[in-house]
């Protein structure tokens, strides 16, 4: 199932008009600062990649 940014920002408690201006907040800073987020991503999928690589090494087979 794929997860909606609404659906995302509703179970952590934020809705309506503080989901609309956080988006675009975030929206902004994306085209502000590419780069950065090129980054982050990559940063984020390197660890993600490393603890799922260590727990099917370790015997966990994690998903």
């Amino acid at each position: 199932m794929v997860t909606t940014p609404e659906r995302m920002l509703k179970r952590i408690g934020i809705t309506g008009i503080a989901a609309a201006i956080l988006m675009i907040i975030f929206g902004v800073l994306v085209i502000k600062f590419q780069e950065l987020v090129a980054w982050l991503v990559g940063i984020y999928l390197i660890v993600v990649g490393v603890v799922k690589l260590v727990g099917y090494i370790s015997g966990g087979k994690s998903s």
